[in-house]
């Protein structure tokens, strides 16, 4: 059985999704001797923040042009897929669920399979072994173990680190990894789990976006002229589609949405309570419904509602922002 360690750098985290720009791994035999490590450096295809290169947030292991002067992510799929789900081993990272959205977000950009594989977070490994109510930093816990820190945020050395850290684990139980895992099974997280809270993601950013650029498409009917509507947390995320597509319907007869609870007229509440309710409670200017009736006054069955696909809206939105140019 061989332990694979990896890690995975971005040029942005613009709208949730992260634009890798490093792939890094240490692959070692069940005694933690390195077979293998490699940096795999790749054209993120998107501009890097203003934060990674300032020195504000992190700084990256390589000159942006080197990363600029490479193959983009779709060309290196087949090799990291290959390097991720070989058998017989066992996959790690630090704080992995970061890693792991940010290969089904660029899995999602480039219109490429998600590369499936079962993995393991030495974050949460320690944070459990440690008995702790915090998860660390990598540079905090090769600290805290005496382990020489390489060069932050380049990718091969963070996945070292990352072995270190659970070979000192291993030593100081004196356990193979694969009893230290079954020690503290929380460590172990799943694929489904991690799609699943990328797809809600997704919408989410998707629904900002919608916001910002929704427009009348109808304006035959002002039923809502002036009426502003704000909806609480709980009914935009119980399905953001069909949040949009409800909005759509209020800025289709005239009336508008808001998030800022302060300037609506009509505040929808959803089951249980959020920030945006407790400030609608405290004004009396604004009427308080339920979002039952509130399909009603837009002759609207919740229930039945086709979610607005937010994605082509949005695509379409950009095509005539283009031609209007």
């Amino acid at each position: 059985m061989n332990y694979l360690f990896f890690d995975i750098e971005c040029a942005n985290c613009d709208n949730g999704m992260g634009k890798i720009c490093s792939f890094g791994y240490v692959l070692c035999d069940s005694s933690f001797n390195i077979i293998e490590k490699k940096d795999l450096l790749i054209n993120p295809d998107a501009k890097f923040s203003y934060g990674v290169f300032s020195k504000k947030y992190i700084t990256l292991g390589y000159p942006q042009s080197e990363f600029l002067k490479q193959p983009k992510f779709d060309e290196m799929y087949p090799l990291i897929r290959e390097i991720l789900t070989k058998p017989n081993q066992i996959v790690l990272g630090h704080a992995v669920d970061n890693d792991v959205n940010f290969l089904l977000g660029d899995c999602d950009r480039y219109n490429l399979p998600i590369i499936e594989f079962d993995f393991f977070d030495s974050q949460e490994l320690y944070r459990v072994y440690t008995n702790s109510a915090l998860h660390k930093n990598l540079s905090a816990i090769c600290q805290e173990l005496d382990i020489a820190v390489g060069n932050a945020h380049r990718s091969d050395d963070d996945a070292e680190m990352t072995m270190q850290v659970v070979k000192t684990m291993c030593k100081k139980q004196g356990l193979e990894l694969a009893e230290l895992l079954k020690k503290y099974p929380t460590s172990n997280h799943k694929m489904s789990h991690l799609i699943k809270k990328h797809k809600e993601r997704k919408q989410y950013f998707l629904f900002k976006q919608y916001l910002k650029a929704a427009k009348r498409q109808n304006d035959k009917d002002n039923t809502l002229e002036g009426k502003v509507f704000c909806f609480s947390r709980k009914v935009e995320s119980l399905n953001y589609g069909k949040a949009a597509k409800l909005i759509q319907k209020v800025i289709d007869l005239g009336g508008s949405y808001t998030t800022d609870v302060t300037t609506a007229l009509y505040f929808v509440r959803g089951k249980g309570g959020c920030d945006r309710l407790t400030k609608a409670l405290k004004d009396s200017n604004i009427s308080i419904i339920t979002l039952g009736a509130f399909a009603k006054m837009l002759n609207t069955n919740y229930a039945t509602l086709a979610p607005l696909n937010m994605e082509k809206y949005l695509a379409k939105h950009k095509k005539t922002k283009k031609s209007h140019k």
